[in-house]
């Protein structure tokens, strides 16, 4: 993590990401990941359900809090 992000963490800022910021994310990530998902696995279903739980667990997981 890089040193600004660091600080902004230490001092309280973590927060969990809005349905925008989820999606944003999603969608500059996701075509990426899946591809490289399916090509490790080859098998283009097991692609969609790990990207998916991938994201699932990402979304459930709480904020980053420097610790």
């Amino acid at each position: 993590m890089e040193a600004a992000a660091m600080e902004y963490v230490a001092s309280g800022g973590a927060e969990t990401l809005s349905r925008e910021q989820f999606d944003e994310f999603y969608k500059r990530t996701a075509p990426t990941l899946r591809a490289n998902i399916h090509r490790v696995s080859g098998n283009a279903a097991a692609a969609d359900d790990f990207l998916q739980e991938a994201c699932m667990r990402m979304l459930d997981a709480p904020p980053l809090t420097g610790q």
